[in-house]
């Protein structure tokens, strides 16, 4: 993840921006994770294809 953060930097300063946003599987270990990295949990949903709660999360970078 550190990795991913890094370029993503990179980029937001070559480019301008700075928002990641992402869904995830209700799940500790992935919501977990994902709040140790700095991401806010902001909304969940259901969806309609496989009626599967996802958490959506933001960074701002």
């Amino acid at each position: 993840m550190k990795l991913a953060t890094d370029v993503l930097i990179g980029i937001q300063h070559q480019i301008g921006g700075g928002i990641v946003y992402l869904d995830c599987e209700d799940k500790v270990p992935l919501t977990s994770f994902y709040q140790r990295q700095n991401f806010k949990q902001f909304d969940d949903r259901l969806s309609s294809e496989d009626n599967q709660k996802y958490i959506q999360f933001i960074r701002f970078f």
